[in-house]
């Protein structure tokens, strides 16, 4: 697994015997993830899925919040000029967690605190369980790609 749980970084990745450990770690802005962010929770969500010495993915976030949502700054949606860019380029790597998700062939669960807001609710909702602090709450401010990619996802059509 990559990453021996050092911090400094923005996503903490670590494994305790059979245990893996992801931990968002930028509490300074609520855990909000970058696109980047997504695709390297998706690569090690698809990585450690598949270790057959790893039983659960467990994931969780350093901080007050679990995840404020997706971080506007550096959007991809300042570049994109088609709908076929903007898939590629926002909703393509939000699918891919929740893909990797269902893929994984063990649990992957969430210890969840505080605001779980957009796509960190998105994610928290498409995770086999999630266990919530006594002060929390899930919401989509607006209706957003995460929101949508949700609902797609979550649709009996592509289970």
């Amino acid at each position: 697994m990559a990453g021996d749980g050092m911090s400094g970084q923005d996503m903490i990745f670590s494994r305790d015997g059979e245990i893996a450990q992801i931990v968002f770690n930028r509490p300074e802005n609520g855990n909000m993830l970058t696109i980047d962010m997504v695709n390297r929770l998706t690569a090690q969500v698809t990585e450690v899925g598949r270790d057959p010495g790893v039983k659960a993915i467990l994931l969780t976030a350093n901080g007050d919040d679990f995840c404020l949502g997706r971080d506007p700054s550096g959007a991809p949606e300042q570049s994109p000029k088609t709908a076929v860019e903007m898939r590629d380029a926002l909703t393509s790597p939000i699918l891919g967690i929740y893909a990797a998700v269902r893929g994984a062939e063990i649990p992957v669960v969430a210890a969840v605190q505080g605001l779980a807001n957009g796509f960190g609710c998105a994610v928290a909702a498409v995770l086999q369980a999630s266990k919530t602090s006594a002060r929390r709450m899930f919401c989509f401010r607006k209706s957003s790609a995460p929101k949508l990619a949700a609902s797609f996802s979550s649709s009996p059509l592509f289970s």
